[in-house]
């Protein structure tokens, strides 16, 4: 719940308060009212035993009231003290996991930087950091940061388009390799997690290929070893 939803439901809380014990103490001070001047207000002043037992006896319904009333509203204030502490709670608990989010994709985005750095073919302004960052992890608003089933689905499909051009390179399987037809394959794999990889002649695109697999690898390396990832698929159609 967001700051702004909570202070309304404590306003609302507090609001609802106040109206039961307005009605509660009306209620008592009606029902006391009521009792005492059935004649209990005309006696005189008297603290024996006798007179104690006759007050009871004579407002025993008003206190009896008053009793219930005073442990409705303080039941009622345990339940809503409860309710608020566990409001202050999830509340912690979601800035939090935002902090930690804004935190990881920080150094998320600090490392690809330098790895694109290092590699003149790979352009910065082809790759999507956060779109890629949001794939791989797809719960981390909520502090998890548990690679995605999705991200593993990724880099199966990836490699299995790697090993399908490997076995035309080598076996000629449904026909010899086509640089062409890999081209796309690839450029279409790659841009489900925001990187693009742009035509090129055919040196020119398998070494920038070559560069992006190494990101990825190292990115996989460094942030995904919490779950078991295969590894990017060695290209031997070169």
């Amino acid at each position: 719940m967001n700051k702004e939803g909570k202070i309304i439901t404590m306003d609302c809380f507090f609001g609802f308060m106040k109206v039961v014990v307005l009605f509660s103490g009306l209620f008592f001070l009606a029902v006391f009212l009521t009792s005492g001047l059935g004649g209990h207000f005309y006696y005189d002043i008297c603290f024996s035993n006798k007179c104690y037992l006759e007050f009871y006896d004579g407002f025993e319904a008003a206190l009896l009231l008053g009793n219930f009333l005073i442990k409705l509203i303080l039941g009622l204030a345990t339940v809503g003290g409860i309710f608020i502490a566990l409001l202050t709670y999830v509340s912690i608990q979601g800035a939090n996991a935002l902090s930690n989010h804004l935190s990881h994709f920080s150094v998320f985005q600090d490392y690809v930087k330098s790895e694109i750095d290092r590699r003149p073919l790979v352009s910065l302004s082809s790759v999507d950091i956060l779109k890629w960052y949001n794939f791989i992890f797809s719960d981390s608003r909520s502090g998890v940061t548990t690679v995605s089933d999705e991200y593993v689905f990724f880099v199966k499909s990836l490699n299995e388009k790697i090993s399908y051009s490997n076995r035309q390179a080598l076996y000629a399987e449904d026909g010899s390799f086509k640089y062409v037809p890999h081209q796309t394959r690839i450029i279409e794999a790659l841009y489900p997690i925001g990187i693009n990889i742009d035509r090129a002649p055919r040196n020119h695109f398998f070494e920038a290929e070559q560069e992006m697999f190494s990101v990825l690898s190292a990115v996989n390396r460094e942030f995904c070893f919490g779950r078991w990832l295969p590894e990017i698929a060695k290209s031997k159609y070169l």
